[in-house]
């Protein structure tokens, strides 16, 4: 089974209720007009889940839901989480000059995780939307347990985030090639990673349990809704006390010396505030506009090589780039192969990178832009702020545990 085709269009300007597209500098725009008193107030009475409260996607989702004035709940693995992830957006929300307390009222945590049953039916019962954030990480039994949940009560839709691992890998490497949310990635003979083909497997069953479910029944003839996004790459401020993502690990890689020479890698970029902002405006568009729906959510322009971020750093933050010893040599993909790894004589450790060289994956942003009106800020506001957001001090202790 497969999404809805796209045979409508929205015109762009800002889905309702959605929250703006912000400088790279703000963690979470309280000056956004969707965040006024009329909004909030009506925005109030809706419950929204969001699941993995802890994550660095779904932390960034909780503020700008919070902001616009929605009743939040969140699940953690443990409820032993929950002081720290309270703490970590209080500190985001003062920064931002908002109202704390009253933001962090409308948060209410729930034990639950996509391993078990348990906690899922107290979590969704009164929620409007459900956004697993959980991003990259998808397990097929897992998101059909949530849907299983989210059909059972008065969810109204669910916003999936899946990736792009499950469009573009697989196919014929041609550099001319631009992907969009029609493509599957192709797994013949179990040829894709294994992470890349549960993804895959994740997000077709998801489609395939949401069209097989009857129209009306219980449900009073209000069908479970969902809308999938595709990001690339999620990079950008890590909140305080939180992790930062895996696809960080290629510029902390940068400054903790675990490469000494650049690859000929390209790397996928998605503002993790702008795919907030995405799962905002999926949420609250018409049924025409997302249910059914894919998008794919990239930065604007082809994907960025490593060497061209490794020189905006020793550019834009020159001391940092000479007290990390950045690279500036790169080394062609057959060296890399040969290798195995990057490396080598001065650097400290490798990361086997050959999967990920070959020519640069294009996406193509088009749909969520023209349906949603979503406007993802430039790749290298969100590669600095990645940078000066958590990964620098991520990479200095891991440089520190490496002399030990």
């Amino acid at each position: 089974m497969a999404p809805a085709s796209d045979s409508h269009s929205h015109p762009a300007g800002r889905a309702p209720g959605a929250f703006e597209a912000h400088p790279p500098d703000d963690i979470v725009d309280t000056s956004s007009g969707v965040t006024d008193a009329a909004h909030a107030k009506a925005n109030s009475a809706t419950i929204v889940l969001v699941t993995e409260g802890s994550g660095f996607l779904a932390s960034h989702l909780i503020l700008q839901l919070l902001a616009a004035g929605y009743a939040v709940r969140t699940t953690l693995d443990s409820l032993s989480q929950e002081d720290n992830v309270r703490k970590s957006l209080g500190i985001a929300l003062t920064a931002a000059g908002a109202d704390v307390d009253g933001y962090l009222a409308r948060l209410h945590f729930f034990a639950s995780n996509l391993a078990s049953d348990n906690g899922w039916a107290d979590a969704v019962r009164g929620c409007t939307y459900l956004h697993h954030a959980l991003s990259g990480d998808a397990p097929k039994d897992g998101v059909l347990r949530m849907l299983r949940a989210a059909q059972e009560t008065t969810v109204h839709r669910v916003i999936l985030t899946s990736s792009f691992a499950t469009i573009g890998y697989g196919h014929p490497q041609e550099s001319s090639r631009v992907f969009t949310e029609i493509e599957w990635s192709v797994d013949n003979n179990n040829s894709l990673p294994a992470y890349h083909r549960g993804l895959l497997q994740a997000e077709r069953a998801a489609w395939e349990y949401v069209q097989g479910l009857p129209a009306g029944g219980e449900r009073h003839g209000n069908k479970l809704q969902l809308t999938v996004l595709n990001p690339v790459g999620t990079y950008g401020p890590t909140l305080p006390g939180l992790p930062p993502p895996p696809a960080s690990n290629a510029i902390q890689h940068l400054l903790d010396g675990t490469w000494s020479a650049l690859p000929d890698l390209h790397l996928g970029v998605v503002d993790v505030r702008d795919l907030a902002d995405l799962h905002v405006r999926a949420m609250t568009a018409s049924e025409e506009t997302a249910s059914g729906q894919r998008f794919l959510a990239a930065a604007d322009g082809r994907p960025v090589s490593l060497s061209s971020i490794a020189m905006a750093i020793r550019k834009e933050r020159p001391a940092l780039a000479k007290a990390r010893k950045v690279p500036s040599i790169s080394v062609p993909n057959w060296v890399a192969r040969a290798a195995s790894m990057v490396g080598g004589a001065g650097g400290s450790g490798g990361r086997n990178v050959s999967p990920l060289l070959g020519p640069a994956l294009v996406t193509n942003n088009e749909k969520a832009k023209d349906r949603l009106g979503w406007r993802p800020r430039p790749v290298f506001e969100t590669i600095m702020d990645t940078v000066d957001g958590g990964v620098a001090e991520e990479s200095r202790m891991a440089r520190e545990a490496g002399r030990h």
